[in-house]
Formats: structure tokens, C-alpha cells, sequence
């Protein structure tokens, strides 16, 4: 759940270079505007859940360890 635009960085390496074959390189610009609305739909689908799950607890770490706030600086400073 959540960062979609690097959503192939826990796969194994064949897997990897599979789909990299079949989609292309994640560009940089778009990865980091992805980032923090990921997090946040993250957070948001985590906790419409009955029970917080592994995958919102790491959403919910990144809000409170400040990752989100930086996301969400890189991302409007790469705007401009």
C-alpha cells in the first residue's frame, strides 16, 4: 500500500528487471510528487480498518518520524 511510484523496490531482482522491461524507469520528478499522497492514502485505508495492519503502521512511522513532511517539501520545491 502506498509509494506507487517505487512500488517495485521490494521485489526480487528478475522480478525487477521484468517489470522495469515492461513499464520503463520510474521518473524522479513523478516519484517524488507520488510520495506523499501515497502516504496518506496509506494512512487512510490503514485506518478504516477494524485493526491497524503492518503496512499502515509503517505509513503511520513515516508521518510521525517527519518523512512525510520532507516528501512533501521535495515535492513542491521540484515544482518550481
Amino acid at each position: 500500500m502506498g509509494r506507487t511510484a517505487d512500488h517495485d523496490r521490494d521485489l526480487s531482482e528478475p522480478a525487477r528487471a521484468a517489470f522495469r522491461g515492461t513499464y520503463g524507469p520510474v521518473d524522479e520528478r513523478r516519484r517524488r510528487l507520488d510520495e506523499p499522497p501515497s502516504i496518506l492514502y496509506g494512512l487512510l485505508a490503514a485506518l478504516r480498518l477494524p485493526k491497524l495492519p503492518r503496512w499502515g503502521e509503517a505509513c503511520l512511522e513515516e508521518a510521525r518520524s517527519g518523512r512525510l513532511e520532507t516528501a512533501l517539501r521535495q515535492a513542491v520545491a521540484g515544482l518550481s
